[in-house]
């Protein structure tokens, strides 16, 4: 399949290539070339499981946040947290349509059984959650329960239901939902302080 790039990491290259140069008069070298859109295992058998079909794509999730010192636990936080809230704008990522078509404090007004966390039982679980390719050449899964757009997911989503590890963390935390909370508050913490050891203080209360 052909790589394609979005226009937003076009102009993130752009970016890194041009504007550093100007600046230091120096050439930054930059990989963003390894960003490149995740296909399915070439080789894999015909009507083989999905964690073997989609290996590139479990392994390029697990690969980013492993390379960032987060463990799959983590990676799942991250990406739940991530996507509970907003939708993907087709005009920069060639993706579309919301994660969770409801409102967002939905998520959090139960326990259990509502936000894009159920989504995984409630519809990849019972392979509800069908693959479309966009007009932009993405992947991604759909379904619809009756609320207008449908309900999304990427590749990266589904990959933590594909993968076993990920999926018990998943599915941990849709019963969990106090300590889901929990753990993506220590997960964002350690993201947002990655490389500002001994540069950060306590805020002061006034």
């Amino acid at each position: 399949m052909e790589e394609r790039t979005s226009p937003s990491r076009r102009l993130c290259k752009f970016m890194a290539r041009n504007s550093a140069p100007l600046v230091t008069g120096f050439t930054v070298p930059t990989r963003l070339d390894c960003l490149k859109l995740i296909v399915p295992a070439e080789d894999a058998p015909k009507g083989c499981p999905m964690h073997v079909k989609e290996k590139p794509t479990i392994d390029g999730v697990r690969g980013v946040f492993d390379r960032l010192g987060f463990n799959d636990k983590e990676t799942v936080c991250l990406i739940l947290l991530g996507h509970q809230y907003g939708r993907c704008h087709p005009e920069l990522s060639g993706y579309e349509h919301p994660w969770y078509v409801f409102g967002p404090a939905h998520w959090s007004a139960y326990e259990h059984g509502l936000g894009y966390l159920s989504i995984y039982r409630m519809a990849v679980e019972r392979g509800m959650m069908k693959m479309r390719v966009t007009d932009k050449g993405k992947r991604q899964w759909e379904t619809n329960f009756g609320a207008g757009e449908p309900f999304m997911m990427l590749p990266s989503d589904m990959a933590l239901w594909w993968d076993e590890n990920f999926r018990k963390h998943v599915e941990f935390y849709d019963d969990h939902r106090h300590i889901f909370r929990e753990d993506a508050v220590k997960a964002f913490v350690k993201l947002v302080e990655l490389g500002c050891d001994g540069l950060l203080t306590r805020e002061r209360k006034e």
